[in-house]
């Protein structure tokens, strides 16, 4: 099975405030700049010729959270996604929605203390530095703030060009704020927006196409400040409207006004329109900042999760150890991913994986851990995650490994603290799936080995250990003779390992044969065969068989190398028969130094190059015979 496994961020616990609604005295600290403001009083949907209406356009997104510089005080991801399920049955009216192409890439972890509080304008330039192109970057900020003062939930291009900022008590189930914000990134006013109009609009609509946000659809609103539903004011109208002077009547649905989380659900139809024809035109002469266009060109779906199974395996146990806890539960129908987040008494951890379990690592002791899993698409945020509770206990374990030379095993010794049942402990190797009495245990691959320790009262211990080396053990387990050779059936424990090893062959008559990846043998002679098999590290193993038929033409056929007093190195051939062959000489390393070619009677004497002094084997591989092997030396 496939695991790929990502780490998302070490969070410190936050504030209750991250999972609720925060309604308090909290605005938003965009200004509209000049060219969604000129966008503004253009309002080309009312012009445009072929205005669309029903294309859905996926809007790529991107998540960014700043956390501080020891990878504490991120922002959990459950309430996030949960909010980001709200924003897209939010845009569905507007046939707009959002997707993460890559959970990998698109959701950034900064560790930055000094961007996290805002210090010497470390947040723009950290923002400006890490937005990523084509996407709609959000930054979850830290500080209690979103660019600089705690009484502002979001903004856009506040701290830098083309970023919505949001500040981590404005976001989560029941908040409105990245709608809001999105809206905003998508060219719409605030309704009480009137700076860049010059003047209020009047409750009965008469001056709504120039004057408030420009929009004639939505009510008269001049409340920069959060306010609830039904709004209870007095707030008149400006004078210079027509009369009787009447009291306004804001519209507390709008995502765009400052009524309370609450009360808004939606945007006006012209605000709709507006966000559509932003994407589809763009805004010109000012370059790529504000251009919208680009998010034509991506597409998604919504493949709704379903997902009825719970999880299937937590640890069928009351309690679990420290070192951490496997995780494993059903597959979810069209989840590509799953977030698992893991909350203790003083931390929350998240991680996104792509295979169905997960080992939680280092639990606090005593403590009660509250684990959801939740499946995601790319598209698809709104499945319900599954919650799982443990209980940790103070009993630890620590292991020690030992690699005997040449044994091709690893053993492992298991120490576990603190064990105060009495019982018998148990050991579960889940790697091989086999149940013991806790003793040594051995293990013959490299890499993680994954051991489940539980007691008689279903405290446990879940252990992953490394074995990084695995001393190779070489073993020859038999000799088998054929008609006319001995071949050796030779086995390397651990069975992956690319040892190399050599063969040593000493004949009956004391001759030695000897280089690399030599099993097979000619039973030239009669009496005791010994094979010596020795590893790179000097492990070795050797079996002897007795050979009492030999067979007799195989000694008829020789070939050896001679040196004459010139240092001409000669080969020489002795046969009955005629044959055709391949030859090669290699060096005492086992490298081949020579290679060649021939017939027999007609190449019976072979002159060789000149070899550097030393010791070499010599291998004749005749066609339709046994092969021939000797040693000679170089002087």
């Amino acid at each position: 099975m496939k695991y790929i496994f990502l780490l998302l961020g070490g969070i410190t616990l936050l504030s209750n405030a991250i999972f609720a609604q925060y309604d308090g005295n909290r605005g938003c600290g965009t200004i509209l700049p000049p060219p969604f403001i000129d966008f503004l009083k253009e309002k080309p949907y009312k012009h445009l010729r072929n205005f669309d209406l029903t294309t859905t356009y996926w809007i790529p997104t991107t998540l960014h959270i700043i956390c501080k510089s020891d990878s504490t005080a991120c922002y959990p991801l459950i309430p996030f996604f949960q909010n980001m399920c709200e924003v897209q049955a939010s845009f569905q009216p507007a046939n707009i929605q959002f997707f993460f192409p890559n959970y990998y890439q698109d959701i950034v972890y900064h560790y930055s203390t000094d961007a996290y509080n805002n210090n010497n304008n470390s947040l723009s330039i950290l923002i400006n530095n890490h937005l990523r192109q084509e996407r709609m970057n959000m930054f979850i900020i830290g500080g209690d703030n979103a660019c600089g003062a705690s009484s502002i939930c979001g903004c856009v291009n506040c701290c830098a060009f083309d970023a919505i900022t949001l500040n981590p008590a404005c976001v989560g189930p029941n908040n409105t704020t990245i709608q809001h914000e999105i809206g905003h990134w998508l060219g719409l006013p605030h309704p009480f927006d009137e700076w860049f109009s010059g003047c209020r609009e009047c409750a009965d609509g008469s001056n709504c196409a120039q004057c408030g946000d420009m929009f004639c659809d939505t009510e008269a609103d001049y409340l920069n400040y959060r306010w609830g539903c039904p709004y209870a004011g007095n707030l008149t109208e400006p004078s210079s409207c027509p009369a009787p002077i009447e009291t306004i009547n804001p519209d507390h649905t709008l995502f765009m006004s400052y009524a309370n989380d609450n009360c808004v659900n939606r945007f006006s139809g012209e605000q709709i329109l507006h966000m559509r024809a932003l994407i589809q035109t763009g805004v010109s002469g000012y370059g790529n900042w504000y251009d919208r266009t680009w998010i034509k060109q991506y597409s998604s779906t919504i493949d709704t999760i379903t997902w009825t199974d719970t999880i299937l395996y937590g640890g069928i146990i009351n309690h679990i150890a420290t070192s951490g806890h496997l995780l494993i539960w059903r597959k979810a129908d069209k989840a590509t991913h799953y977030l698992i987040e893991a909350i203790g008494s003083n931390f929350i951890r998240d991680w996104i994986v792509q295979d169905t379990f997960i080992f939680i690592p280092k639990l606090s002791p005593n403590d009660l851990v509250t684990i959801y899993v939740k499946p995601l698409n790319p598209s698809y945020f709104c499945a319900e995650p599954k919650q799982f509770r443990i209980n940790t206990s103070y009993m630890g374990i620590k292991f020690t490994i030992d690699t005997p030379k040449c044994s091709g095993k690893a053993l492992i010794n298991f120490t576990v603290l603190n064990d105060t049942s009495g019982g018998q402990l148990i050991l579960h190797n889940l790697s091989i799936n086999k149940v013991s009495p806790l003793k040594e245990t051995e293990v013959y691959s490299e890499g993680f080995h994954k051991f489940w320790i539980f007691n008689a009262y279903g405290d446990s211990v879940f252990a992953w250990v490394h074995v990084p080396y695995i001393s190779p053990k070489v073993e020859i387990s038999e000799l088998i003779e054929t008609e006319d050779s001995l071949i050796a059936s030779v086995n390397i424990t651990p069975n992956d390992s690319n040892e190399q090893v050599s063969y040593k062959w000493i004949l009956p008559s004391g001759n030695i044969i000897s280089r690399y990846s030599t099993k097979t043998i000619a039973k030239a002679e009669s009496g005791t065969y010994t094979l010596i098999t020795t590893t790179s590290e000097g492990c070795s193993d050797t079996l002897q068989y007795i050979v009492d038929n030999p067979v007799i033409n195989a000694s008829t056929t020789r070939a050896w190398i001679k040196q004459l007093d010139n240092k001409q190195l000669t080969l020489i051939i002795e046969s009955p028969d005629a044959f055709s062959f391949q030859a090669n000489i290699y060096s005492n390393d086992g490298k081949t130094v020579f290679q060649f070619s021939g017939t027999y009677p007609e190449n019976n004497v072979i002159n060789l190059p000149h070899l550097s002094s030393g010791i070499y084997t010599l291998i004749i591989k005749p066609e339709n015979k046994p092969e021939i092997q000797s040693n000679f030396t170089v002087k």
